[in-house]
Formats: structure tokens, sequence, C-alpha cells
């Protein structure tokens, strides 16, 4: 195999990609982000969304694929932070986005997001991605910055006015979900195992 690097937005992935798997590995540190880069991140994507921006560029992934299973696997070695916080946005933002938060083979349904070793954080994005058929969500100490960060997402415009000339809530959020899954762009590099 060699090194590819495409741009992908989230749409495209679940488009080109419907039955990809990403993995964080063992070695990888949880979810860290704070609220300070949770909402600098909110802010921007508003204000690019605002701007109406063609493509907002969120950086680069680094993937290994993994050989066996259903579906392509991949460990993500670099950018998980990014990626983790895009998969919770979409929980977060609604309807339109849920797409990517699953993957359906033929014999199951699972977050299409894992954390290797974290049975306590999997729970926690398995509930995410399939509210009452999903286990209850663990309130423990591997999971409090995803769930700060949830509420950040979730509240993000309560905390905000509504730019100039927009009144209804419902639709500005519902362009920002579309926005979201087909114009914030990130680089996914696949590199040799």
């Amino acid at each position: 195999m060699k090194t590819e690097s495409k741009l992908y937005s989230l749409a495209e992935i679940v488009k080109e990609g419907p039955d990809w798997h990403f993995n964080i590995p063992i070695y990888q540190r949880l979810y860290v982000w704070g609220e300070d880069q949770v909402r600098t991140l909110l802010d921007d994507l508003v204000n690019a969304y605002v701007r109406q921006e063609d493509l907002f560029f969120l950086g680069g992934t680094l993937l290994v694929e993994k050989k066996g299973g259903n579906g392509r696997h991949f460990d993500l070695i670099d950018g998980q932070q990014r990626f983790t916080t895009l998969w919770l946005i979409c929980h977060a933002w609604g309807e339109a986005l849920k797409p990517f938060l699953a993957v359906t083979t033929d014999r199951f349904t699972e977050p299409r997001l894992r954390f290797a070793i974290r049975p306590e954080v999997n729970r926690f994005l398995e509930a995410l991605a399939f509210g009452e058929r999903g286990q209850p969500a663990p309130d423990e100490e591997a999971t409090k910055r995803m769930r700060i960060a949830l509420d950040l997402m979730k509240s993000v415009f309560e905390k905000r006015p509504l730019p100039a000339g927009v009144t209804d809530l419902a639709a500005h959020l519902a362009g920002m979900t579309e926005f979201l899954f087909g114009k914030v762009k990130f680089v996914i590099t696949t590199v040799p195992h």
C-alpha cells in the first residue's frame, strides 16, 4: 500500500466510505480538548458559515489502514482530537449529521468511532449514536471532557447572538449542519502499516 492523501468532507466519507470505521489506538490519549479549544472551533465554524465560505479547512488526519473485519478499518494516528470533536458535533447538531455517527454492515450497526481498550468511552459513544438502543452513557472521568464539549456544542446558539437578519434559529441550525456536512473538509492521509 502506498501513501495517499485526499481532501474529504463528512458527506464524502459517508458516500465513499459508508463502512469506514475509525479506531483510536491504545497509545493515543483520551479526548482532552478543553472548553477554549471547543469554543474556538465552534466560533470558527459558525463564522465561516455566516460568511458563506465554500470551504472550511480543518487540517489533516493521519490514518493507518488495518486488515480484516467488515468494511475498512483505520487507526487514527494524528488528528484524533479534531476528528472526535467533529463526531461529537454530529451528535449535538442534529438529524442531518446522523449518517456520520454509525456504520451499518450486513450484520450489525456500530459507532463509526471507537477507542481501543476504552470500554467506558465506547459505551458513551454507543449511547450517543443509538440513544435508547445504546447502553446508558456512563458518567465517568474518561468521558468528562466529551460531556463538557457536548454541552458547549448544544448551547452554542443560546450563548451567541444570531447573525444580523437571521430570525429563525431552527433554519440557521439546519444551514449550519449542511455546511458542516458538506463544506468542512480535512485531508485524510493513509499510510502503510
